[in-house]
């Protein structure tokens, strides 16, 4: 147990390190112009794979992970909902109970921690490619700066749904 939390935290030192190098491209203030590109030049999906989800009771870290490695680190408050996605990765994120409860509805319970919930809605999302790149002007890799102020980091193989939810609460 101490080698994997001692492994996490050098990773996370390094990927802190490796974000100050990276320019933020995608901010809060740009959200207009995301929402109106993506609707120009994505397409409207509607999540159907389902999540799992829990209330949180006291305050608790959360860290995303997804295959390229760490994504966010937030802190969740009580009365938020940790999200489990039931990928390959299983990323977990946070989100607050309005926001989860307009955005997802009870399925089943899974366990006495865990219950399974489906998405409602759809969403447009725009896959990032060398292409969306050379376009757009933006290098390789870089930073969007989501609703709750953290940097995420964005490249090739990414799927720019992450900017969306920068807008949500607008659309």
């Amino acid at each position: 147990m101490y080698f994997s939390l001692h492994r996490m935290s050098l990773h996370k030192k390094k990927y802190s390190e490796h974000l100050k190098s990276l320019p933020v491209l995608l901010t809060q203030d740009r959200v207009e112009e995301i929402v109106a590109w993506l609707k120009k030049d994505g397409t409207l999906y509607k999540k159907v794979t389902k999540v799992y989800a829990r209330k949180c009771i006291t305050r608790e870290k959360t860290i995303t992970i997804t295959s390229s490695g760490i994504e966010t680190v937030n802190i969740a408050s009580s009365g938020d909902y940790i999200i489990k996605n039931q990928t390959t990765a299983g990323e977990s994120y946070i989100l607050k109970e309005k926001i989860f409860l307009e955005r997802y509805q009870f399925n089943r319970e899974i366990d006495d921690t865990w219950s399974e919930y489906e998405a409602l809605g759809k969403i447009y999302a725009r896959s990032i490619t060398k292409f969306v790149l050379k376009q757009m002007c933006w290098p390789e890799k870089f930073l969007i700066c989501t609703q709750w102020g953290e940097n995420m980091v964005c490249q090739v193989g990414d799927c720019s749904i992450k900017c969306v939810y920068l807008s949500l609460q607008n659309e």
